[in-house]
């Protein structure tokens, strides 16, 4: 696979244009005539346009963000009557990433340190930080464009909060659902600013 010369994202050998923006790539007949941009490409998944190997693009992606979270709770259940949440957590959240739709060395990249950034929380609010590695993980493997990232604050500045409002240990519970629903959020704001960067790219055009 190489790189879209205009828009910098990934492409398959046998493309003639290039999905996301319409421009020619190295295969295009020479003097061709370049087709529009789909209506619809500031919107659409990087990952949407990815070749699998097996499975459906929905299928996998549905079933790795349960298996991503399920496996974040079971480690955060992880206590010293129940160790082996943490190991089943951890593979599972593990397995997650490995099915998500998305290139194989972004997947392979994230899976450890997104996996002990779920194990660090357990230490309580003040570590509610961490949970930035694993969202930062998602943009990575999502081939989230760079405005995306900037979604990162809202969980950084969440995480403060909760340090603060929450110094005691015996309250982790809720910092893990309160925690995990502003990653969640950040998500969602990261998608939406890289549909926004899209559609920006589009009209520069």
């Amino acid at each position: 696979m190489g790189r879209c010369n205009s828009c910098g994202r990934e492409l398959d050998d046998s493309w003639k244009y290039c999905v996301h923006c319409g421009a020619p790539t190295k295969a295009a007949i020479p003097g061709a005539i370049r087709p529009s941009a789909p209506p619809d490409a500031g919107s659409r998944e990087p990952t949407a346009t990815l070749p699998l190997r097996w499975g459906s693009y929905r299928a996998r992606y549905v079933g790795a963000l349960l298996m991503l979270f399920a496996g974040g709770l079971l480690v955060q259940a992880t206590s010293a009557y129940s160790l082996p949440f943490l190991g089943i957590g951890f593979a599972l959240h593990a397995a997650g990433w490995g099915i998500l739709p998305g290139a194989g060395w972004r997947r392979a990249l994230v899976i450890v340190p997104s996996g002990l950034a779920t194990v660090l929380v357990l230490n309580g609010a003040s570590s509610a930080y961490f949970l930035a590695i694993p969202l930062a993980a998602w943009f990575l493997v999502r081939q989230r464009p760079w405005p995306s990232y900037l979604s990162l604050l809202l969980l950084i500045g969440a995480a403060a909060v909760l340090a603060g409002a929450f110094p005691q240990y015996g309250n982790n519970a809720l910092v893990v659902a309160i925690a995990g629903a502003v990653v969640a959020a950040s998500a969602w704001l990261g998608r939406s600013l890289t549909v926004i960067n899209g559609r920006n790219r589009m009209r520069a055009r």
